[in-house]
């Protein structure tokens, strides 16, 4: 991989977290040297996997979620996080603003933080019900997820703890992948962000989770002695934790020109997401 020079320093440290991650049992992704500066870059060799070539699709790694490897990944995630909540991370993703992060709450305008400045220009007056949806839902949210991310204990987060990102053999997890969303947040966003990963219906139309694949990781994860113990505040975490990237062409579009696409993403598939967790996901926790 390379990055820009400037992070120089932040490579170096989470090569010492991938190191310190794989002395304790855990399959991530190692340096295979020291990075170095060649020009304005930094330059990065990383171990990979010689996978199946089963899971390989059209050039791209693509793994079938089979219920035995979503075991896996739940095992291997509780374990992850029970180290990481010893370990310090990052304080802004390598790949940052390309990530997920939680810091846009904490934002005294959290709203224009999230959608950029065609949101800060856009009359209050000429608002679609859409957006004030959107904006009834977020706050709402936000409100209750302060109190839980105050209370979450914080470590290490992987941020982006998906199937693609988990290089299989078989059935077996053989290697994590990717430092470009490590970032030092509450456990229970990473758990957030993972069993939204694990337990989407990718061939929906429209967003919705699967409560079968939903119900097993978080099982396996309980089961397997996961950090995060409130499992409650999941509700309002889970429809916020992947926000700032979902919502990253939003904040790329310009008043007045963009605001017909801006209107369009809103009132789909974000709002989709959005509704879907407010209707469902009671329904997910009444059977843990």
């Amino acid at each position: 991989r390379h990055y820009p020079k400037e992070k120089l320093e932040q490579v170096i440290y989470i090569h010492e977290l991938s190191r310190e991650l794989a002395l304790n049992g855990i399959p991530v992704q190692e340096p295979l040297c020291e990075p170095f500066v060649v020009d304005d870059l930094i330059v990065a060799y990383y171990q990979f996997w010689e996978n199946d070539p089963a899971d390989f699709k059209d050039g791209w790694y693509v793994p079938e979620e089979t219920p035995q490897r979503i075991a896996n990944a739940a095992k291997f995630f509780a374990k992850f996080q029970k180290i990481a909540k010893d370990l310090k991370g990052p304080e802004k993703p390598l790949d940052c603003p390309y990530c997920n992060t939680l810091d846009w709450i904490f934002d005294p305008c959290p709203l224009e933080k999230l959608l950029g400045d065609i949101y800060v220009k856009l009359d209050k007056e000429n608002r679609d019900d859409g957006i004030e949806q959107f904006v009834q839902l977020v706050t709402g949210l936000i409100d209750k997820a302060i109190p839980i991310i105050k209370e979450s204990a914080w470590g290490l987060c992987h941020g982006d703890f998906h199937a693609v990102n988990t290089i299989f053999q078989g059935e077996e997890i053989k290697l994590i992948v990717d430092f470009g969303f490590w970032v030092h947040h509450p456990l229970i966003f990473d758990l957030a962000i993972a069993l939204e990963m694990w337990s989407r219906d990718w061939e929906a139309q429209k967003f919705t989770l699967d409560f079968k694949k939903f119900n097993q990781f978080l099982n396996v994860y309980i089961r397997e002695g996961g950090p995060v113990k409130s499992l409650e505040g999941l509700i309002h975490m889970l429809p916020l934790a992947r926000l700032w990237i979902i919502n990253y062409g939003i904040r790329k579009l310009e008043y007045p020109t963009d605001l017909d696409k801006f209107y369009k993403y809103i009132n789909g598939a974000i709002m989709d997401r959005l509704y879907w967790y407010e209707e469902n996901i009671e329904d997910f926790f009444k059977h843990i």
